[in-house]
C-alpha cells in the first residue's frame, strides 16, 4: 500500500512530521501553496490483556499517518507448546492516545491499516476484530472484523476505510479496543497461530488522519 510505503521510508530517513503548517514554494515567484496541517500525537497508552506488561509504541508520525507498534499479541490453539489441547484462545488491548492539530482544524481518521502472520491448520479460524472510539460518534464504538480460515501460512496485512464523523475540537481522544481470537478445526490437532506482527518500517498498525477545517456550531 503505497500509504504504508511511503511512511515506512520517511520514518527509516528521520523525516518525521511535527506540528504547524508545512509550506513548499513553487517557482521563485509563484505563490506558496500550502500543505495539509501537520498534527501531533500525544498521551498514547495501552492497557490491559496483552497490553498489561507490555505496552504499545509509537514509531512516528508522517504525513499524518500515525505509526504504531503493538506488543506480541498471540493467540495459541490446537495442541500447543505444552500439550493439552485449546480449542478457543483470544488476546485483547485497548489502546489510545490524544490528536492534536493546529487551532482552527480538526482530524478525523480515514483509513487504518494492520500487519500479523497467520498459521492456522485446516477447518482453524481466526479474526482480527477493531473498536474505534471516535471523535463525534457520541460515545458508540465502529466495530470491523477479518476473518481467517485455515489452512493458510504466512503473513497478512488489510486496511478498514473508516468513515469518522467531523469534530469540534482541536484536541481529541482516539480509543481503539484490538482483539485477536481463534478456534480449532475439527479435523486437524495441529496447532494455529495468529498474531500481530510488524513491518519492515517497525510498526503494527498505520492510522491515517485528515486534518481540515473544525465544524461550527
Amino acid at each position: 500500500m503505497a500509504v504504508r510505503t511511503t511512511l515506512g521510508i520517511a520514518l527509516a530517513a528521520g523525516l518525521l512530521a511535527t506540528a504547524g503548517t508545512a509550506v513548499a514554494a513553487v517557482g521563485d515567484a509563484g505563490p506558496a501553496v500550502f500543505a495539509e496541517p501537520a498534527l501531533t500525537v500525544k498521551g498514547l497508552i495501552g492497557h490491559g490483556g496483552a497490553c498489561s506488561a507490555d505496552k504499545p509504541k509509537l514509531v512516528g508520525v508522517a504525513d499524518n499517518v500515525v505509526a504504531v507498534a503493538m506488543p506480541a499479541m498471540t493467540v495459541r490453539v490446537g495442541q500447543v507448546d505444552s500439550g493439552e489441547h485449546v480449542a478457543e484462545a483470544r488476546s485483547t488491548c485497548s489502546l489510545s492516545f490524544r490528536v492534536v492539530v493546529p487551532a482552527g482544524q480538526t482530524a478525523l481518521l480515514r483509513q487504518a491499516t494492520y500487519h500479523g502472520v497467520a498459521e492456522l491448520t485446516a477447518g482453524a479460524t481466526a479474526v482480527s476484530e477493531i473498536n474505534y472510539l471516535l471523535p463525534g460518534n457520541a460515545g458508540a464504538y465502529v466495530t470491523t472484523r477479518r476473518p481467517f480460515t485455515g489452512p493458510t501460512a504466512g503473513p497478512w496485512s488489510y486496511s478498514d476505510e473508516v468513515a469518522a464523523p467531523a469534530g469540534k475540537a482541536q484536541g481529541q481522544s482516539v480509543s481503539l479496543d484490538v482483539a485477536l481470537s481463534a478456534r480449532a478445526g475439527a479435523g486437524d490437532p495441529g496447532a494455529s497461530v495468529l498474531r500481530w506482527a510488524t513491518d519492515a518500517g517497525g510498526a503494527t498498525m498505520y492510522l491515517r488522519f485528515t486534518v481540515q477545517p473544525a465544524r461550527q456550531g
